[in-house]
């Protein structure tokens, strides 16, 4: 993960695209030069073109804003926040955010937890219920608290909403 910005863990609404229950994706490579919002757009816009709200979509959008629609077609987003400067890095640690979509298939759980087992070393917040307010992003959300690992806070997830 730490190549990247962005991660998906696509459901199974959109298989005639290749996109396999499960399968997970990576998106933005962290060393180039461009934001979280610019990588996501492009995605959208050129895996998603029958849906034209991800056309009118801009950089100037915050980027869980469009991981929110993203989410609406039952796709997982993961944001790596991750400043890998050395300070930033030695000061903050890694980090990132998961937005889950309503359902997840028994595949994309599956997939979440391999995941979140990979990314041990983050410090992860989940996002899920999801809705947006007045164009502000409003959601539940899990954060550790007692330095748990991102996939003790996807079982803490999986229990509260009885996701199996």
């Amino acid at each position: 993960m730490d190549n990247y910005k962005i991660t998906f863990i696509h459901g199974n609404q959109f298989e005639n695209k290749h996109l396999l229950d499960g399968e997970i994706e990576n998106c933005g490579i962290c060393d180039e030069d461009s934001l979280h919002i610019v990588n996501l757009v492009n995605y959208a816009q050129k895996t998603f073109p029958e849906f034209s709200l991800f056309q009118k979509l801009t950089i100037r959008h915050q980027p869980e804003v469009i991981s929110y629609f993203l989410t609406r077609l039952g796709i997982i987003v993961f944001l790596n926040m991750t400043r890998y400067d050395e300070k930033n890095l030695r000061t903050y640690g890694k980090m990132g955010t998961f937005l889950l979509p309503d359902e997840l298939t028994e595949k994309q759980v599956e997939s979440l937890k391999k995941f979140a087992e990979s990314i041990s070393d983050f410090d992860v917040s989940i996002n899920y219920n999801l809705s947006i307010d007045s164009g502000i992003l409003d959601s539940k959300m899990i954060q550790s608290h007692n330095h748990e690992t991102p996939l003790e806070l996807v079982e803490i997830y999986l229990n509260r909403t009885k996701t199996k």
